[in-house]
């Protein structure tokens, strides 16, 4: 874990460090609403209020270590998702520019605008957050997200979920909970990681209808064989995710450029990238790139 990184090298000085490479398919853990006919996240004041309460850098910092490296002279960069995965070619930071218009203000926290469209939006009960209760990771996310929400005066209620009773409610669509349940979503590329959350018969899916405008974009940009048009279209497919806000990136599966461990003997780790949801994805490279030197190891 990158909280472990510079204890494990001050500990075992031989170790060779090396920053991560950007680089693998479009993959992100994120929150998704309920959209049963009773849901108050059907009314999407309270939608942009969820991902204004949510502090990304904070959140960064918190699984990652950004400032404990920062602070060693080891800058990290990081990076948000827009309604796109920061891995994909056509990705839009909703940090560094303003191409998401002025939707890009729902990326940034504003706790007194988001109680204001809570207010709104007429709510003011207990939010229910299921999370997926296996390992560290969700468990850690849950908490934290449900500590920034509450920070801004709403309750949360966190309802841990077994592996299938998660993929349960991660294929319903929003119709098989209330409140937030994390989910998670990946695929190859731009098109079709927007295409597998954002229509209907996606594996990923955020609903269970298509959404107006944006799913049939999404089919028109599938069908698109001029690159650049292909692309503007999916930009512009983010600009208006980014107003619907029909889901929220609670991090991308590579939330920074942060740090690895091997020992000198291991030779080529981290060196190549191949295809895959992540750098290391393949089992096939631990074979075909690395190799082991034992003259140095003592």
């Amino acid at each position: 874990r990158q909280e472990d990184i510079l204890g494990v090298k001050s500990r075992h000085s031989n170790m060779v460090m090396l920053q991560g490479m950007r680089g693998g398919s479009p993959g992100q853990y994120t929150n998704l609403f309920s959209t049963r006919e009773d849901s108050p996240f059907r009314d999407v004041r309270l939608r942009r209020a969820i991902s204004m309460m949510y502090d990304r850098e904070a959140f960064l910092d918190t699984f990652n270590n950004v400032s404990v490296f920062n602070d060693a002279g080891l800058p990290t960069e990081t990076f948000w998702d827009s309604h796109l995965a920061s891995q994909a070619f056509n990705w839009i930071d909703p940090r560094k520019n303003n191409e998401l218009g002025d939707a890009q203000k729902y990326f940034q926290v504003n706790l007194a605008e988001a109680k204001m469209l809570v207010s709104a939006a007429g709510f003011s009960g207990e939010i229910e957050y299921k999370f997926r209760n296996v390992g560290d990771t969700f468990p850690r996310h849950a908490q934290v997200m449900a500590g920034m929400i509450e920070q801004a005066g709403l309750p949360v209620r966190l309802v841990p979920l077994d592996h299938p009773q998660w993929l349960e409610h991660k294929t319903s669509g929003g119709k098989g909970f209330s409140g937030i349940y994390g989910s998670t979503a990946n695929s190859y590329n731009d098109d079709a990681f927007l295409s597998t959350k954002y229509t209907p018969a996606g594996r990923d899916r955020v609903s269970t209808e298509p959404l107006p405008g944006v799913t049939d974009l999404i089919v028109k940009a599938r069908g698109e064989v001029d690159v650049p048009k292909r692309n503007e279209i999916i930009r512009q497919i983010q600009v208006d995710l980014a107003k619907l806000m029909p889901d929220m990136s609670l991090s991308s599966t590579q939330p920074t450029l942060g740090f690895s461990l091997n020992w000198p003997w291991l030779k080529n780790y981290g060196i190549f990238s191949a295809a895959g949801f992540s750098v290391q994805a393949s089992t096939a490279r631990v074979f075909t790139e690395y190799w082991y030197d034992e003259t140095l190891k003592n």
